[in-house]
């Protein structure tokens, strides 16, 4: 079980998100979910440096991308990474090329045909046979 402590979040302070995350650790949670609305990572790496319990941490770095798999390798006690919406952006951003392109030909008869990347997503999707 993930514990979500949500003290960054409304603006509590790190005494009271280290507090939380205690009680959870205690409770037997398997990691501890600390997340900031910050625009920076200065309140996930200050927490991280402080926690010293044996449950490991999951951090979103959506709103703060300065935190790296560098820098979080380095905290050593960062277990789980969420990437919360980077594959749908990435997702939205192709589809409104594939659309464009699709508007500016007038049809499909140019990205309706395989690809490297088509036969990567049917081989990792099982729908290559």
């Amino acid at each position: 079980m993930i514990a979500r402590t949500e003290a960054l979040i409304a603006d509590l302070g790190l005494e009271e998100a280290l507090k939380r995350a205690h009680a959870y650790a205690e409770a037997g949670a398997d990691m501890i979910l600390v997340h900031s609305k910050q625009k920076t990572s200065g309140e996930i790496v200050a927490f991280a440096r402080r926690w010293h319990g044996e449950t490991r941490l999951v951090v979103v770095p959506t709103a703060y991308p300065d935190l790296t798999e560098a820098r979080i390798r380095e905290l050593g006690n960062i277990g789980m990474v969420i990437y919360g919406n980077h594959a749908i952006r990435a997702a939205v951003t192709a589809m409104r090329q594939v659309f464009a392109e699709i508007r500016a030909d007038g049809g499909i008869h140019n990205v309706d045909r395989p690809s490297p990347r088509s036969r990567r997503f049917s081989n990792c999707s099982g729908w290559a046979r």
